[in-house]
């Protein structure tokens, strides 16, 4: 049988799909994975594979670590990707009362985005951050007349 002490190593792997795994068996631990949270919080800051980063910002997520969870989804955020941009947008509208402030302006910047689904995620975030996203009124203003996402604005709002 495996242990996380085993598993950590592969953490450092050259290898994408060895450190998705590794992250993915770590989090299987429960509560034993939670030592290994820093050393994961770097893969999701840092890793060059997105998908490696994705999975990072997942466990950080089940752990608890909403704020390091936070932080890597919204460098997500700058991907040329646009399924990665939708992914981490969701994530941050999963974790949208747990926002703070300073998830606004990136936030904003996601409400400019040329995909429907990163926007509407983005609307949602704001709108779950409740007057902490006060900062964003005018940009969720000016999306109310928009045909995809205008609704959502409104709600948000």
């Amino acid at each position: 049988m495996w242990s996380c002490p085993q598993i950590a190593p592969l953490l450092d792997d050259s290898d994408v799909g060895v450190r998705k795994a590794a992250i993915e068996t770590i989090a299987v631990f429960g509560s034993q994975g939670k030592a290994y949270e820093d050393q994961v919080a770097k893969l999701a800051q840092k890793d060059t594979e997105e998908g490696v980063r994705r999975v990072a910002v997942e466990f950080l997520k089940a752990m608890g670590s909403k704020a390091t969870a936070i932080a890597g989804a919204i460098d997500l955020l700058k991907s040329e990707d646009v399924q990665t941009r939708q992914w981490a947008t969701m994530q941050l509208s999963d974790l949208g009362d747990s926002l703070e402030a300073s998830a606004v302006e990136p936030l904003i910047a996601a409400l400019k985005d040329e995909d429907s689904m990163v926007k509407s995620n983005a609307i949602l975030a704001l709108g779950k951050m409740g007057s902490k996203a006060s900062a964003a009124t005018k940009a969720l203003k000016a999306l109310v007349s928009d045909k995809e996402v205008g609704e959502f604005a409104k709600e948000s709002l």
